[in-house]
């Protein structure tokens, strides 16, 4: 499985866990906003769900700067 889909995988799946794991990825510099942010538009599920991986990913990012 490719790094980002992974990754959207465990944005979705939202356990502490998973959260903690798109983070450091994140940190490493081994997953890309852009790259989540666009693959996110091919998901089908309830906007509710895109919309509260989008705030996940945005987060994941905005930490790693920290």
């Amino acid at each position: 499985m490719e790094i980002h889909d992974l990754a959207l995988y465990k944005y979705g799946a939202g356990r502490e866990k998973d959260l903690l794991f798109t983070k450091a990825l994140a940190n490493a510099g081994l997953t890309d906003k852009e790259t989540l942010l666009g693959r996110l538009g091919d998901i089908n599920a309830d906007r509710n769900i895109i919309d509260l991986i989008r705030a996940r990913i945005e987060a994941s990012f905005i930490a790693s700067r920290s």
